[in-house]
């Protein structure tokens, strides 16, 4: 009887909370910085051709920058 009672005041206490943390959650701006997707081969390279076309598609819908990074693996 006990744990029935203690699930429900518990049950009631996050049910009268949940508006208050709703309005405290408000969505962030997303990305909120630059954005670079790092190419493992040389600049020039069919790989970086794609990789700088794709990071111009979401540049455009999501009027944030993506940048294209050319860093060569050791």
């Amino acid at each position: 009887m006990k744990r029935l009672r203690r699930a429900f005041l518990n049950l009631t206490a996050s049910a009268a909370a949940l508006p208050a943390v709703s309005r405290l959650a408000w969505p962030q701006d997303y990305p909120g910085r630059l954005v670079t997707l790092i190419v493992g081969f040389a600049p020039g390279d069919p790989t970086d051709i794609l990789t700088r076309l794709m990071a111009h598609m979401p540049s455009a819908r999501l009027c944030q920058r993506f940048i294209a990074d050319n860093r060569r693996g050791r």
